[in-house]
C-alpha cells in the first residue's frame, strides 16, 4: 500500500506539472487529488523539488533509453556523435511538447543550486557525459561546480529561446555541444568539426521524431490513466 501511495503521488504530481507547470503545482493540491493528507505526501517526498527531480530523472532516463536504441541501430559507439544524439533528442522533445518545456524551464530556473549538486554526484550527469563521449571529465571542484552552473543556465536559456522560436534546433545543438564539451571534458571542438557533427546528427532528425511518440507514451500515458 505504501509503494502504491508513493507511486500515485508521483503520477499526480507529474500530471499537474504538465497541466499547470512546476511553480503553480502545490503539494496540497496533490494531496487533495490523491485523497490523502499533506503530511502523508511529505512522508513519501521531502518537498516539491523531490517530485520535480523525479520527473526530470524519469524523462532523461527515457531519453537515454531511446538514444541507446538509435545508436545501436546506427552502430554509433560512445563518442561526441553519441553525445550529440542525446542532446538533439532532448531539444526535439522540448519543441514537440511545450507543456513539458514549461515544466522543465520553471523547474530548472527555480532550483539551479540543487540541480547542480545533483548533477555532480557520481551517478549523475557527469557519469553520463563521460560514458557518452568516451572522454574523461577534465576538472575538479570548485571549477567543475561553476562550470555545471553555467551549463544549467545555458540549457535553460536554450529551452526558452527554442520555445519562443528565437533559435532553431541546429543553433541550439551547436551552442550546447560546443560549450558542454569545453566546460566538462576540456575539448575545444573546431568549428568545421562542430558543424559537421551537427549536420550528421540532424540527418537522423526524422528518425528521432518517430521515437518521440514512443518517449511520450512511456513518459506520459501512464500519468493519464
Amino acid at each position: 500500500m505504501t509503494n502504491h501511495t508513493k507511486e500515485r503521488i508521483a503520477q499526480t504530481a507529474f500530471k499537474y506539472f504538465l497541466e499547470n507547470g512546476y511553480i503553480k503545482t502545490t503539494l496540497r493540491k496533490i494531496a487533495e487529488t490523491c485523497n490523502i493528507t499533506h503530511a502523508n505526501v511529505l512522508y513519501h517526498y521531502k518537498n516539491k523539488y523531490d517530485l520535480g527531480l523525479l520527473f526530470q530523472h524519469t524523462y532523461f532516463t527515457t531519453i537515454d533509453k531511446y538514444v541507446s536504441i538509435l545508436a545501436n541501430e546506427k552502430s554509433i559507439t560512445p563518442s561526441i556523435e553519441y553525445y550529440s544524439l542525446y542532446w538533439i533528442m532532448h531539444y526535439l522533445f522540448i519543441l514537440e511538447y511545450p507543456n513539458f518545456a514549461k515544466f522543465y524551464e520553471e523547474f530548472v530556473n527555480t532550483n539551479r543550486q540543487e540541480i547542480a549538486s545533483d548533477k555532480l554526484n557520481p551517478q549523475g550527469y557527469l557519469y553520463m557525459t563521460q560514458s557518452y563521449t568516451n572522454m574523461d571529465i577534465a576538472y575538479t571542484e570548485p571549477e567543475l561546480s561553476l562550470n555545471m552552473h553555467l551549463l544549467i543556465e545555458a540549457d535553460a536559456q536554450i529551452i526558452k529561446a527554442l520555445s519562443l522560436g528565437e533559435i532553431n534546433i541546429h543553433d541550439a545543438l551547436a551552442y550546447y555541444l560546443k560549450n558542454s564539451l569545453r566546460l566538462l571534458v576540456n575539448y575545444d571542438i573546431k568549428q568545421d568539426e562542430l558543424l559537421n557533427m551537427v549536420h550528421n546528427s540532424l540527418l537522423l532528425e526524422n528518425k528521432m521524431k518517430l521515437l518521440l511518440k514512443q518517449i511520450e507514451e512511456e513518459l506520459f500515458v501512464e500519468i493519464a490513466e
